[in-house]
């Protein structure tokens, strides 16, 4: 399989026992976000991918978000100078596998001659950097397969679509002799 274009669609920074929650939307191939015609999970539709993460990790995500200074380098900020330093560049992020409710990164660097190196990283590390880097964030589609929410508007409307079809058939089935 391949990898989808990504984007953050939501952070929710929980507290205390509450973990906090990082949602990707995918976009097709052609940069648009994905259509939402498919149903159910891993369906090439824009379903929802939620990755729990830690409450700091949401902040310091929520931060490069902002793109705000701050009086001391947050650690993606500290990552992002590193590579800079170094005549690296990070070329992209990627959600790249899961296993249960563990996610796996990959962050794409080039060095100055050009070669790639890949570095293992936590989700939540690897979209941090992303973020402060400007690098385009991508998603495995067997990740999606795995680990998406279903499509809810299309499960409906393929509800309701139903009903109404056996709505539709009860209908023709009518006789005036049925109101006597």
């Amino acid at each position: 399989m391949g990898l989808l274009k990504a984007s953050i669609e939501t952070i929710v920074v929980g507290s205390g026992p509450v973990s906090s929650l990082l949602v990707l939307k995918t976009h097709a191939r052609n940069g648009r976000t994905a259509s939402t015609t498919s149903s159910g999970p891993g369906a090439s539709g824009a379903q929802p991918l939620p990755i729990r993460i830690g409450s700091a990790e949401a902040a310091s995500i929520g931060m490069a978000l902002s793109h705000k200074k701050h009086a001391r380098p947050m650690t993606f900020d500290l990552m992002a100078g590193l590579i800079k330093m170094m005549g690296l560049r990070v070329d992209s992020c990627a959600i790249t596998d899961v296993e249960g409710t563990t996610f796996f990164a990959t962050i794409y660097i080039s060095k100055k001659d050009g070669s790639p190196i890949a570095i293992d990283a936590r989700p939540s590390d690897a979209i941090a950097l992303a973020v402060k880097t400007g690098a385009p964030l991508y998603v495995d589609e067997d990740v999606l397969k795995t680990a998406s929410l279903p499509n809810f508007d299309e499960i409906k409307r393929q509800y309701d679509q139903k009903n109404l079809k056996e709505f539709e058939q009860f209908v023709q089935t009518i006789k005036p002799e049925d109101f006597e």
